[in-house]
């Protein structure tokens, strides 16, 4: 009976680290691409205002055609 409460226990234990660690790496990832996110904004908000909006979205437009 003490073998099976043992094992049981022990699952639930390796269960809880494994999701924990999950939790941890889902975190990391989303405060990683956040980082790069508002990385992105402050780049293009520095764009428009260097250039000007119209400027940003005509070189935007040409690059994505290959004009």
């Amino acid at each position: 009976m003490n073998t099976n409460t043992k094992i049981r226990t022990d699952a639930t234990s390796q269960s809880t680290t494994q999701t924990d660690i999950s939790k941890t790496a889902v975190y990391a990832t989303a405060g990683a691409a956040s980082i790069i996110g508002l990385w992105a904004i402050a780049c293009f908000a520095g764009a428009a205002i260097t250039t000007g909006p119209a400027a940003l979205f005509t070189g935007w437009f040409k690059a994505v055609a290959g004009f």
